[in-house]
């Protein structure tokens, strides 16, 4: 009796293994029996291939998923091929299913889909024309960032995930100039501003000793906050990190370093699209793609001249009324003044930039709050202010942010640094207000 029951539970365990493969083959492989299962399948397929996409999602390790956690996103020339192409069969398959079989939403979702993936398509022939390396994003600050702020590192494994990320460095970093080399082929070199400010960071991360490298800070920091590893284990993690930063990681950054070098002497002071092959149909493209406006770029540069105009007044009116605008002088002259006003500087300290983070700190509570009584809700997650790490703060945008986890295990942060000389922060007290403003240079 009891092996006919075991041999009936194996049966059905059998059936539905197999059931779930056969769903699980066709909603990958093929094109799925549904069409909101195709829906999903264009993201999971999207975000398997992307394990840093995974690990800033937080979700696949709720269902023990951890592998990705292991592995950096493919930036090579063959993956950006393979990924053409799939939007084509991605898009082909959209379109055969029948649009008037579907329900009012459906229809809603293969149009927001379709023009998403159509759009992509459209983009395929300026697909190196964009600058992956900049002064404020790119592999050489953006991947350090991932690690410090989104990799997780709450048991052993996750430190050897973080440990397997770092080794693979070297190899994310030859297909970034893989791709590098391709742009300067086609005419397409970044500015002069551009590559002097991204060869300025790199060169002061590299300066660093590993000792005080961020990446080898964060893991120090991490692992010895681990309750479930001994302390050599933990010696061991922190050592074998700073082999692996020494071995592969700041190599990578040198071979970035070098090319860059070369590049300079060949570098312009244009820094418009217009100086890049076809520049006028690459701008238009990603206005259309960017806004998903039918304006054409004449059109919507005389809106901007109009908004200026109308800003501006409204600025003069505010600082008229404030009594901080001279004789003669624009509200951008007055504003450029205001900014270099020591009345409006935290003190170019320790304690400034605490008074500072803790300023922006308390304005984002209260901004929680307001939320909360206008529409009676607030973020589950908690929202944190952090200042940029010192080894991009020179050349990171004034101030950005960056979206929380979907299980709320990594909170959303934004981070905010200066933009000015001497490091400081710009509290501008001109409005009633009393709001905190990032100085441009």
């Amino acid at each position: 009796m009891r092996k006919t029951v075991f041999k009936w539970v194996g049966g059905v365990f059998g059936l539905g293994l197999l059931a779930a493969t056969v769903f699980v083959v066709n909603l990958v492989a093929f094109r799925p029996f549904s069409l909101n299962l195709f829906y999903e399948k264009v993201f999971i397929e999207f975000a398997l291939e992307n394990p840093e996409l995974l690990t800033s999602i937080g979700l696949a390790e709720q269902f023990g998923y951890r592998r990705h956690n292991a592995q950096l996103s493919d930036d090579s020339l063959a993956k950006q091929a393979e990924d053409f192409a799939k939007l084509k069969q991605n898009l082909a398959d959209l379109r055969a299913y029948d649009l008037a079989a579907q329900t009012p939403e459906q229809r809603l979702s293969t149009r927001v889909l379709e023009r998403f993936l159509g759009g992509q398509l459209e983009g395929e022939r300026f697909q190196f024309h964009n600058y992956p390396v900049n002064q404020l994003w790119g592999v050489q600050s953006s991947l350090p960032e991932f690690l410090i702020q989104q990799h997780r590192i709450q048991d052993r494994r996750g430190a050897e995930d973080y440990l397997a990320r770092l080794g693979l460095f070297g190899r994310k970093f030859d297909q970034v100039l893989e791709g590098l080399a391709v742009r300067e082929r086609k005419g397409i070199v970044p500015p002069r501003f551009v590559i002097e400010r991204v060869l300025s960071e790199m060169r002061g991360f590299v300066a660093r000793p590993v000792a005080d490298n961020p990446l080898q800070q964060n893991l120090a920091t991490k692992v010895q906050a681990l309750k479930d590893v001994d302390d050599a284990a933990k010696a061991e993690l922190v050592a074998r990190g700073s082999q692996t930063l020494t071995q592969t990681v700041l190599p990578a950054y040198r071979r970035l370093i070098a090319f860059f070098e070369q590049q300079l002497p060949k570098a312009t002071d244009d820094d418009g699209v217009w100086k890049l092959p076809d520049g006028a149909a690459y701008y238009a493209w990603r206005l259309k793609e960017q806004t998903t406006s039918k304006m054409t770029p004449d059109e919507v540069h005389a809106l901007g001249l109009a908004e200026v105009a109308r800003i501006t007044q409204e600025m003069r009116a505010i600082l008229q009324a404030q009594g901080e605008l001279r004789d003669g002088e624009t509200p951008a002259q007055a504003l450029a003044r205001l900014g270099e006003d020591p009345r409006f500087l935290y003190p170019n300290t320790d304690a400034g930039r605490q008074a500072a983070l803790a300023d922006y700190t308390r304005m984002g509570q209260e901004q929680l709050v307001a939320s909360r009584a206008v529409i009676g809700l607030q973020p589950k997650a908690p929202m944190e202010v952090q200042r940029v790490p010192t080894f991009k703060e020179q050349t990171a945008p004034g101030a950005f942010s960056a979206e929380m986890s979907l299980d709320y295990k990594v909170p959303a942060y934004g981070v905010t640094t200066s933009r000015d000389a001497t490091g400081q922060l710009v509290l501008n007290r001109v409005n009633a207000k009393s709001r905190l403003v990032e100085r441009h240079t």
